[in-house]
């Protein structure tokens, strides 16, 4: 997720401080879950065009890839 989902409040404190521990407790408590932060200093990246997927096989050998869009 973008840096700025954490940093622009959306709502209440309250509403925010909900969102933010339920997105904690899916990652704690679902092992394929990962939550990772592009931090604003990172500047324009091809994730800001909507979501994408990473690929990941069952070979070691093999390290994940993520598709280029259509």
């Amino acid at each position: 997720m973008n840096e700025a989902v954490l940093r622009r409040r959306v709502g209440s404190a309250e509403v925010m401080k909900g969102q933010l521990t339920h997105m904690a407790m899916l990652s704690a408590s679902n092992p394929h879950v990962k939550i990772q932060v592009v931090p604003f200093d990172l500047g324009a990246h091809l994730g800001m065009n909507g979501p994408f997927t990473v690929l990941k096989f069952g070979v070691p050998s093999l390290k994940p890839i993520v598709p280029a869009p259509f």
